[in-house]
C-alpha cells in the first residue's frame, strides 16, 4: 500500500495489478510493470485467487475428510486439523496436509520451463540427505501425539532418491568457491592485494584513480599463462584486470548436461 494505491500480485496472474482508491471506492484498476512501475492497460474488474493452496469448498473438504479417515484413527473430534477443516477453517500448518486435498501433488522441477538450466552453488544438492534425515527425526518425535497426527515425510517431501532423480535430469552450472594460493604458475592466478610489479600507473599516486586505464607496457612475464598470441601485444591488461578485481576467493564454473 502506498497512499491511495494498493498493489497486488495474485496467484495465477502474469502481471500485478494496481488498485487506485478514492476514499472507499475503487477509482481505477490497471496492470503495471513491476520493474519500471509503469501503469499499463485499464481493467474493469479482476478476480483474485485465494492466497493459500488448500481449497476449502464443500467438495474439497469432503475429500479431505475421506482421506484423513483412511490414514488416522482415534477420536477425530479431538484432532484440531480435522475439526477445523471440517468447519471450513484453514488452520496453521495445513500445508503439511496437501496430499489429503489432491489426487497428487507436484514439486518444483515440474514447474520449470523445458529449457531451464540449474545454477547450483557449492554443490548445495549434496545436503539433501542430511535435510531429509532431520525431517524424519522430527517426524519420529511428533508422530505419537494422537491429537495432532502428521503424515509420513515421504507423502509431503521428495525423498533423497526422488530428488536426485529429478535434479540430475537438468543441465547445470555449478559454482564452487575456494581459496587459491598466491601467485603460482598456471592458467589460474590469484594476485595479492597489491598490484603486481609489472602493473604501474603512468601518473603520480594522487591521480591513479582518475587515470587507472593508463598503464605501462612491461615486457611479457613468464608467470602469465597462457602467453598472449603473436601480434596481440603483451599481457599487461590481463595482469592489471586480475590485480584490480582480485577476490579473496576464486570461482570456478563447471557446466554439465544430463546424460543421454
Amino acid at each position: 500500500m502506498r497512499g491511495s494505491l494498493i498493489d497486488v500480485f495474485p496467484m495465477g496472474s502474469d502481471t500485478p495489478f494496481r488498485i487506485d482508491m478514492l476514499d472507499r471506492d475503487v477509482d481505477s484498476i490497471r496492470r503495471f510493470d513491476p520493474d519500471s512501475q509503469r501503469s499499463l492497460d485499464k481493467l474493469d474488474r479482476i478476480e483474485l485467487l485465494p492466497a493459500r493452496e488448500t481449497p476449502l469448498n464443500p467438495d474439497a473438504v469432503r475429500e479431505f475428510r475421506r482421506r484423513y479417515r483412511l490414514r488416522f484413527t482415534g477420536d477425530l473430534s479431538e484432532q484440531a486439523i480435522y475439526r477445523d477443516v471440517s468447519s471450513g477453517i484453514a488452520p496453521g500448518g495445513i500445508e503439511y496436509f496437501l496430499p489429503l486435498f489432491f489426487d497428487r501433488t507436484s514439486h518444483l522441477f515440474e514447474y520449470l520451463p523445458p529449457d531451464s538450466v540449474l545454477v547450483v552453488m557449492n554443490d548445495a544438492a549434496s545436503g539433501v540427505d542430511g535435510l531429509y534425515d532431520g525431517i524424519v527425526e522430527r517426524h519420529e518425535q511428533l508422530r505419537h501425539d494422537r491429537r495432532r497426527p502428521i503424515l509420513d515425510p515421504a507423502e509431503v517431501y521428495l525423498t533423497p532418491a526422488e530428488f536426485q532423480e529429478s535434479y540430475a535430469a537438468w543441465p547445470q552450472i555449478q559454482l564452487h568457491t575456494f581459496e587459491w594460493p598466491p601467485e603460482t604458475a598456471g592458467v589460474v592466478q590469484n594476485f595479492p592485494s597489491v598490484a603486481p610489479a609489472a602493473v604501474r600507473s603512468t601518473r603520480a599516486p594522487s591521480s591513479r584513480r582518475r587515470n587507472w586505464r593508463r598503464i605501462s607496457r612491461p615486457a611479457p612475464r613468464a608467470s602469465c599463462s597462457p602467453p598472449s598470441p603473436p601480434g596481440a601485444g603483451n599481457c599487461c591488461s590481463i595482469c592489471f584486470a586480475a590485480a584490480a578485481f582480485k577476490p579473496r576467493f576464486s570461482t570456478i564454473l563447471r557446466v554439465f548436461s544430463p546424460a543421454p
